[in-house]
């Protein structure tokens, strides 16, 4: 029997899922290989509420939300394998912006 794992983020972290980029767009574009390259966009799977705390004791609450497409600066990240997949732990501070789709 094997176990089974949750990722439950401390207090600041987000978990992301980081996809392998495809080689060309829905469209049919070929992406060049920088870009392909480019891991710094994810899949938020697990976050904590709590984002940070002012100095006042009172509570700053994330923003990010599990499902969320996000831009995150690479060079702060821990990356963890469970149960053969690999996650990043992200402190929420590296977290830059969130895509959003928009319908047309």
């Amino acid at each position: 029997m094997t176990a089974k794992y949750n990722l439950i983020p401390l207090i600041g972290k987000a978990i992301l899922k980081v996809e392998e980029p495809a080689e060309k767009t829905d469209k049919g574009i070929i992406l060049p290989e920088p870009v392909r390259k480019s891991k710094n966009i994810g899949t938020v799977i697990a976050v904590h509420e709590i984002k940070n705390f002012h100095q006042n004791g009172s509570q700053v609450y994330t923003e990010l939300r599990i499902g969320d497409q996000v831009v995150f600066n690479t060079n702060s990240t821990n990356e963890i394998e469970l149960d053969g997949e690999k996650f990043l732990v992200v402190g929420q501070e590296s977290i830059h912006t969130k895509i959003v789709k928009v319908s047309e």
